[in-house]
């Protein structure tokens, strides 16, 4: 922290959660108008594992896809 900032100068937990979930849906639908846009399939990859130690489960999702803009073709993956 800055020296001279003080704990009313942070934002609060709830303002956080919000923009995190803000920033969260802003890319949900900017990655649905992409695929939407993509001129073949999308393939999904997933994997789902487990923490050796505490035993959290986790699932893992890659989705690929190729994208067009302006005559180029580029390989999306999100």
């Amino acid at each position: 922290m800055r020296p001279k900032t003080k704990s009313s100068d942070l934002p609060g937990r709830e303002q956080v959660k919000t923009k995190i979930q803000n920033c969260f849906l802003d890319f949900l639908q900017s990655l649905r108008t992409d695929i939407a846009a993509a001129p073949g399939d999308v393939s999904v990859l997933w994997d789902m594992w487990t923490a050796e130690h505490t035993s959290d489960p986790y699932l893992g999702m890659l989705l690929q896809w190729i994208a067009v803009e302006n005559g180029v073709w580029s390989m999306r993956i999100e």
